[in-house]
């Protein structure tokens, strides 16, 4: 149970090859890492190093489960039962299907016994995260270490797990670090309960391109645990209400709006058991605030929107505390509001690329567009300058600035979407606070290009050069959007792409040449200086 035992006893074994025979039988006790105890494992009874394991998983899914109910909380449990396990599958089979709880089963010495474990633990409110520079050097130490197989590397990790903290920058650099999804995910699971700043959470999910695989994260964590209490602008939701946390999760959304604007639930649909589809013409019912009235079966989906002068922090913070365990000592300033490019539609990037390439700021061209702008006739001001953009002084203000992005017969119809994506509350203007939507964007826009010429940096060394001429495999001296695409999944690049591409686009003629390539150089992180 201790390293100086487990060192004694494989002294016993008389030569290296009894080792190297013995190691695999032996590698999932040897290699458990009790103090972060959360992944997916696949445990084969009939091996006894195996059953250990899962001897050890129910002792301390027992054990948690006696500390949360002394400590009065919420239970989150995937099926109301306090456990700690999810998704619990024994010869293939939901065990679930024969026990309640794993508590009550008798553990058989055969067959594989598949689960993910999902600890309570989070981390204490003086909990100090790796620093930035300590972080970026283990990253780079394992990027650099290409002799190893990515499952050697997640081992390696797992099993200084519980001796570090990081934060939520840290976790969005990690899985773009990981080709296979798979990878990903595992490295994803391991480390978030480690994370000391969850109410940053968007800056690492807006990562994840794809829903599936956010919803099979959501699966694996738990639907509460992973629920983003503090930023649930933009997310989708999908809840199946036969489970007791996504209950949970359906209360906690329907309350959330009842403080908030209930108006903020949007796209709401719910299908029946036998498959029925209700697309709630009238609403979602407002007593399902109670988490006793909402119905336990069907699917029930929504997304949650919120405008900036609609949010109740404190609301919010006490959501974290009361269901996801989190120490709520942060103040709204530490918040990094965030966007992800992946949430808005194509022609609100397409403005947002209009705007960096000819602003130091959204606020810039804001305080162009609010009253500034010549009217529809050509002439004069439009209207006074007063904070807030209508939809006519937007549409007069995105053809003073010269922007042609919309140009075309539906013009009109795709300006005004751009408007009421930033008008979320529907009043009809846009307030600077509603528009720094922008600026999160812009934000993003900005690092997720910072992070693909670093990555490009740790993969080819320091000359963009080498990367272009991996990229350009045919050396035609030009990459098209598909060609683009291709090549940057080759390279094992887990980002947005297609950002990437539209800024090097400059010319608008859908390729890239060695030229626009360049202009990466701008986005090269300045290397810090050490006194």
């Amino acid at each position: 149970s201790d390293d100086q035992s487990r060192y004694l006893a494989m002294l016993c074994l008389p030569s290296l090859s009894d080792f190297y025979t013995c190691y695999p039988r032996m590698e999932a006790l040897l290699t458990f890492n009790a103090q972060n105890a959360t992944g997916h494992y696949s445990l084969d009874l009939g091996n006894s190093c195996e059953f250990a394991v899962a001897q050890r998983l129910i002792l301390l899914d027992r054990w948690e489960a006696v500390c949360n109910k002394r400590r009065q909380r919420v239970d989150i449990s995937a099926t109301g039962n306090r456990s700690q396990l999810r998704n619990e599958n024994h010869q293939g089979r939901p065990l679930l299907l024969r026990v309640r709880s794993v508590a009550e089963w008798s553990l058989p010495e055969y067959g594989i016994f598949e689960l993910d474990y999902v600890s309570c633990y989070r981390p204490p409110a003086r909990a100090k995260p790796l620093s930035d520079e300590l972080w970026e050097s283990l990253m780079v130490s394992m990027y650099n270490c290409k002799e190893f197989r990515p499952e050697d590397k997640l081992k390696a990790l797992r099993s200084i797990s519980h001796l570090i903290f990081i934060t939520c920058m840290h976790m969005r650099q990690m899985v773009g670090y990981f080709k296979e999804t798979s990878h990903r995910e595992e490295a994803f699971v391991t480390f978030f309960p480690r994370v000391v700043d969850m109410h940053n959470s968007k800056q690492f999910t807006v990562r994840f391109d794809s829903q599936d695989e956010l919803q099979r994260l959501r699966g694996r964590l738990g639907f509460v645990t992973s629920f983003p209490f503090l930023q649930p602008e933009n997310t989708t939701f999908v809840l199946n209400l036969k489970y007791n946390d996504q209950r949970l999760c359906c209360s906690m959304l329907v309350d959330l709006a009842l403080h908030e604007k209930f108006g903020n639930l949007r796209e709401s649909h719910m299908v029946s058991e036998d498959g029925v589809a209700d697309p709630m013409t009238m609403g979602v019912p407002r007593g399902w605030a109670d988490f006793a009235k909402v119905p336990s079966t069907g699917t029930f989906s929504c997304k949650y929107v919120c405008a900036p002068e609609d949010r109740q922090v404190d609301f919010r913070k006490k959501l974290s505390q009361t269901y996801g365990f989190i120490n709520t000592t942060f103040s709204e300033s530490d918040i990094a509001w965030w966007t992800g490019l992946n949430e808005v539609g194509e022609d609100v990037l397409d403005l947002l690329e209009f705007f960096i390439s000819r602003y130091n700021h959204v606020n810039e061209a804001f305080a162009h567009i609010d009253g500034g702008v010549r009217g529809a006739d050509g002439g004069g001001s439009n209207t006074t300058s007063n904070g807030e953009l209508t939809l006519r002084e937007f549409e007069a203000g995105i053809r003073d600035i010269g922007c042609h992005k919309f140009k075309g017969p539906n013009e009109k119809e795709r300006i005004a979407a751009v408007f009421r994506y930033l008008d979320p509350g529907g009043e009809g203007n846009v307030s600077l606070q509603e528009w720094q939507i922008l600026d999160q964007l812009w934000k993003e826009f900005v690092l997720s290009i910072q992070e693909f010429v670093q990555f490009l940096i740790y993969a080819f060394g320091d000359e963009l050069e080498f990367a272009w001429e991996e990229l350009d495999d045919d050396g035609s001296g030009e990459l098209s959007e598909d060609e683009w695409f291709q090549a940057v999944k080759r390279i094992g690049y887990f980002g947005p792409a297609r950002v990437v591409f539209a800024l090097l686009d400059g010319s608008d003629d859908g390729n890239i040449s060695w030229d626009e390539f360049r202009e990466l150089e701008k986005y090269r992180r300045k290397k810090k200086t050490r006194f």
